[in-house]
């Protein structure tokens, strides 16, 4: 539907018109909803005007003519204002403020970091005494070799070389199966909790706002950059 403005001292448009010449609905103004703009004399006492490049010329009464926010125009014999005071400005959205960015305590992501490091290093250190008891395997050899001498009188089989042999070889390979056993089950002990250990780290080491993985990061390189590279989060420590 258009909207119309009427134009007097009576009238709706956005300022006051004080002329005693001016009548009180003196014309009207037609705003399209595709913009398209009219104007009208409502039977004035004094007329109404339009400035067509040269002088003003009475519109008549009634009728209808196009023009736009550039035209001057007049009210009676003095009073004249361009259309575009007329048409209300149009209201601005307030401007939207940006959102600022989420802050999160990362305090225990210190503790993950130097878990996880602990961990570790514990780990590295089981997997070198997994390595140094195979090395007893080839000593465990050559010691029931050496020792089948030994056995032999323990048993009473001094004078039958083949049983002593036998028996020595038969003891060696005995410790040989159940330190292999050890190790084996030791070893795999250490391989899960090994995996255990870095899984957790990587799904908890990561940036509490988006998720983002840490895993590589020193910690006091993410507290000192201060925010996540993804999200912008921002981080901080509350016990520093």
């Amino acid at each position: 539907m258009p909207k119309q403005i009427v134009i007097g001292r009576e009238g709706n448009q956005p300022f006051a018109l004080n002329d005693p010449k001016v009548s009180g609905r003196h014309a009207v103004l037609i705003v399209h909803e595709n913009g398209a703009l009219q104007l009208a004399d409502t039977n004035s006492t004094n007329g109404t005007f339009i400035y067509n490049g040269h002088a003003f010329a009475r519109i008549m009464p009634g009728k209808v003519y196009n023009v736009s926010p550039d035209s001057m125009i007049r009210l009676g014999p003095e009073t004249q204002f361009h259309v575009r005071r007329l048409i209300p400005k149009p209201v601005k959205d307030p401007p939207i403020s940006p959102e600022r960015p989420k802050r999160y305590d990362i305090s225990k992501l210190r503790l993950l970091y130097d878990d996880y490091h602990e961990k570790k290093i514990n780990l590295d250190s089981k997997s070198d005494s997994i390595n140094g008891m195979r090395s007893m395997i080839m000593l465990i050899s050559m010691a029931t070799g050496g020792c089948s001498g030994v056995l032999a009188d323990l048993f009473g089989l001094s004078n039958n070389k083949l049983m002593s042999t036998l028996l020595g070889v038969g003891i060696g390979l005995t410790l040989v199966i159940v330190l292999n056993y050890v190790i084996k089950s030791r070893q795999e002990k250490v391989r899960r909790d090994r995996q255990a250990n870095e899984h957790d780290f990587a799904v908890n080491y990561c940036c509490p706002g988006c998720k983002l993985p840490f895993k590589g990061k020193v910690y006091e390189n993410i507290l000192a950059e201060g925010k996540c590279p993804k999200c912008k989060a921002e981080y901080y420590e509350s016990h520093r």
